[in-house]
């Protein structure tokens, strides 16, 4: 009789947004400095000027993790560069990709220790090629990272502007790209969530949710329906979990007190829509930060 086949589980691949670049430099920084100080190798891979910026922080703040990139703890790849290598013609290549990115992880890997310990894996070059429109690319180098992570036991985190947000909505690619990674993160408000389907939304619809909050975040001036968006608006911005509760529970009162009023047969459909994408950022803060399930 044949032995049951070993699955490995899927690996650590996360999707995050930042709203700008101190806020992108600070993550990278507490993720490169947390890796090599617990026995982690980490390798980022960056554009120039985010690569200098980073490595002024870490003088100035971690002097140690500089010190260790000459024993293979901390490696830095030239975004530009890279793809420049493995999208030739402006097309992805797997075999470039790995031609790649293998040597480098194989240069990492005496540096790792323990049994535990292993590389990481952070960068921005998905969201160069995602920015010029080349979504076919993103999604093939994507799907490639996650092959290499489950073989080398990799963890991958992937970092994107929030304008990345403002794509087509009903892109194809949209849910394409939430499936590649196993969770994904927004700069505040709505914490980590998982990238897999749930019980609230698809992942498209998810992304229409984190756009419109991140959009009342930004600014409470013209805000389209401010009888029930101010009160959004607070609960997404309160980080006391105290008032929190409260604050949820007032903006969800406005909501549905306006969904109310209009009826199912008004022609308000475009607020509807920006109702039922705030009733389900709602629920997400409270699953998320108040521990509420339904």
């Amino acid at each position: 009789m044949d032995s049951p086949v070993a699955v490995s589980p899927r690996p650590e691949h996360i999707m995050e947004f930042y709203s700008d670049d101190d806020k992108l430099l600070d993550g990278w920084e507490s993720l490169i400095s947390n890796a090599v100080e617990t026995g982690d190798t980490a390798i980022c891979v960056a554009t120039k000027a985010h690569a200098y910026g980073l490595a002024e922080r870490l003088k100035l703040h971690t002097p140690k993790v500089t010190a260790t990139s000459g024993q293979g703890r901390y490696i830095t790849v030239d975004a530009a560069e890279a793809l420049s290598a493995v999208t030739p013609e402006g097309k992805f290549n797997e075999a470039r990709f790995l031609d790649l990115f293998e040597p480098v992880i194989a240069s990492a890997r005496p540096a790792i220790t323990g049994k535990a310990s292993r590389a990481f894996i952070l960068g921005e070059a998905v969201a160069l090629m995602w920015l010029r429109g080349e979504y076919d690319s993103v999604i093939a180098w994507e799907h490639s990272w996650n092959g290499l992570a489950q073989a080398r036991s990799l963890s991958l985190r992937c970092f994107y502007p929030i304008e990345v947000l403002s794509f087509q909505r009903d892109h194809d690619n949209c849910q394409t790209l939430c499936a590649e990674h196993s969770a994904t993160i927004i700069p505040s408000g709505l914490p980590m969530l998982s990238g897999k389907k749930g019980n609230i939304h698809t992942d498209s619809e998810l992304i229409q949710v984190w756009a419109q909050a991140e959009q009342l975040m930004q600014s409470e001036d013209g805000l389209r329906y401010p009888e029930w968006q101010g009160k959004y608006r607070a609960a997404l911005l309160e980080t006391d979990r105290g008032k929190l509760f409260k604050k949820v529970e007032v903006a969800e009162a406005a909501i549905l007190t306006r969904l109310d009023d209009l009826g199912p047969e008004t022609d308000n459909s475009g607020e509807r829509q920006e109702l039922r994408h705030a009733r389900s950022g709602l629920q997400m803060i409270k699953q998320v930060k108040l521990g509420f399930f339904e």
